[in-house]
């Protein structure tokens, strides 16, 4: 019994011995034939690298881009530009699918569905993805953007100085998103009003439409006016009978939405920066080939160029048209500016809280190293 062990014991010894003797064997060949030796450890994947022409004879794929805008406006027109353009580069092989003016829904239902996956992008304001991203509120901060030039914000959304874009993209990420771009196209939303306004006190007692949202609420009434919030759809009546004296907003709704009509005059109180957003699905972003990153980022890019530039003629165009129709434009002089500013410290104040003073300490720094 106990040789047979024995017996069984050296069979597993010369057994093991020509087993390593094999695989010294098998990596001498390996390595005579030129590929990976023993010391390196897996394989060396090849690097993905931009190819069009790869593209062009490969499958093709196409994203879906919705938003509220209504079709012939800037953005609507830049986006349709864009996408021509992409699609007749890729031979049609990589494409934008827009759906404008809510065909898909509503704000929140077309974010919703790029949470799901069921849209890839969306296209909107700021302000409509706060449920979703809470540190987007910091944007609603009134005064602060009009401080600084639209070059000075851009470079610190675009992260070129500062770290506030990189906070930024990590709350969009932990919300499932892809930020592809937040910028400003430098239209300030402006208080529209049938009584004038010269001088901080003139704000008292003015019964100003807003959102139902708590920091443009808190903004106006400490400045002496009553927010009173009021559905848009039903505001024109709202101005017509007299349930409100103003509103606030960009020149460009007042006019297309025909509110214009209801008030006289116009205040450059340029109390809060409408910012855009283009945002997609994280997981389908990263599914994204190289080639295709690089040519969204190219689309992405002519958008928001070619949005700013039509933006400028649309606004003037706007103003004008109110100004044909009887409407005085009022420019606030500094001391008004600057009263408007001290008081919007409670509201920023409030955003602060809710965002975390870290947040908006960062986008003031960043601010700062624009200049």
């Amino acid at each position: 019994m106990k040789k047979s062990k024995i017996t069984m014991l050296v069979a597993l010894i010369l057994s093991f011995s020509l087993l390593l003797t094999a695989c010294g064997d098998s990596n001498s060949d390996i390595n005579a034939n030129g590929l990976e030796t023993e010391e390196t450890e897996g394989t060396e994947e090849t690097e993905e690298t931009f190819d069009l022409e790869a593209l062009k004879n490969g499958p093709e794929t196409s994203l879906i881009l919705g938003y509220s805008a209504p079709e012939g406006n800037a953005g609507d027109k830049a986006c349709k530009e864009g996408a021509a353009a992409l699609s007749e580069k890729t031979n049609e092989k990589f494409n934008i699918t827009i759906y404008p003016a809510g065909q898909l829904g509503g704000d929140r239902e077309e974010i919703e569905a790029v949470q799901l996956g069921d849209q890839d992008i969306f296209k909107g304001a700021s302000s409509a993805l706060v449920t979703f991203v809470p540190d987007l509120a910091i944007f609603d901060m009134p005064i602060v953007f009009s401080q600084y030039s639209r070059e000075q914000g851009q470079k610190v959304l675009d992260g070129e100085v500062g770290d506030f874009s990189e906070k930024i993209n990590i709350a969009f990420e932990k919300a499932g998103f892809k930020l592809l771009r937040i910028y400003s196209t430098d239209t300030y939303r402006t208080m529209s009003s049938n009584i004038p306004v010269h001088s901080i006190e003139d704000f008292n007692g003015i019964r100003i439409r807003t959102m139902e949202n708590k920091y443009h609420m808190n903004f106006w009434n400490s400045l002496g006016a009553s927010a009173t919030p009021v559905n848009f759809a039903e505001l024109y009546v709202a101005l017509q009978q007299g349930m409100v004296d103003a509103q606030e907003n960009v020149v460009s709704g007042l006019v297309a939405s025909g509110q214009y009509e209801q008030v006289d005059y116009i205040m450059d109180t340029n109390h809060i920066l409408f910012f855009n957003t283009l945002v997609m699905n994280n997981a389908k972003y990263d599914s994204l080939t190289i080639t295709q990153k690089q040519l969204l980022e190219e689309y992405i890019s002519y958008v928001v160029d070619k949005e700013v530039e039509l933006t400028a003629d649309e606004n003037e165009a706007y103003a004008q048209q109110a100004k044909d129709y009887g409407i005085e434009f009022i420019e606030l002089d500094d001391a008004t500016i600057s009263a408007m500013n001290e008081r919007a410290k409670s509201t920023v104040d409030m955003i602060s809280n809710d965002v975390g003073q870290d947040l908006v300490d960062s986008l003031f720094n960043s601010l700062e190293q624009a200049n």
